[in-house]
């Protein structure tokens, strides 16, 4: 679990940072309906020099990925990717960094942040959008996300939201 989860109630009362909603994470926290709905990209130099056009077919090839430590893409990369194949790095900049000094050839993170991060970078481009597919299920893990709460304040979220999503699994489109 990331810091934020494991800051709650101690560093922090609640978390509104766009995380995405997990059946791990329902287990340890109360969720707010769901305010998003996004899928992932990956960020590569200008031209795509591996051709990688989701994370899937990159677990494929023999390419680097870059991740940002405790995001789903981290989980899912932990689980498809072998450990010297995964860059993880504290924050966007640092991946931007390392993947243009040839530390990573791509990274896998949500589309609209890579986005927005390459808007004004000449050097990067980002893919077409993809869902992540779950190694264990092969089903597409429709990202969504949401304000996150102590599971002693569930009541909180259900009355801030109209529900709250801490008992249900990952809002996903018939997949898991």
């Amino acid at each position: 679990m990331g810091l934020l989860i494991t800051g709650l109630g101690t560093n922090h009362d609640m978390v509104i940072a766009g995380m995405y909603i997990t059946p791990e994470r329902c287990e340890a926290v109360a969720f707010a309906n769901p305010d998003y709905v996004m899928p992932d990209a990956l960020m590569t130099l200008a031209g795509n020099p591996g051709g990688y056009t989701d994370f899937n077919t990159m677990a494929d090839s023999d390419g680097v990925v870059g991740v940002m430590n405790g995001t789903s893409e981290h989980e899912i990369a932990d689980q498809t990717f072998g450990e010297d194949r995964i860059n993880v790095q504290a924050n966007l900049d640092s991946l931007i960094l390392e993947l243009k000094a040839g530390r990573c050839d791509a990274i896998a993170l949500t589309s609209a942040n890579l986005r927005l991060a390459a808007e004004s970078d000449p050097e990067v481009e980002v893919s077409e959008g993809f869902w992540l597919i779950d190694p264990g299920t092969g089903e597409d893990i429709i990202g969504a996300g949401a304000a996150v709460f102590q599971p002693s304040d569930a009541d909180f979220a259900t009355r801030s939201t109209g529900s709250s999503t801490s008992s249900s699994p990952t809002t996903r489109s018939g997949r898991s």
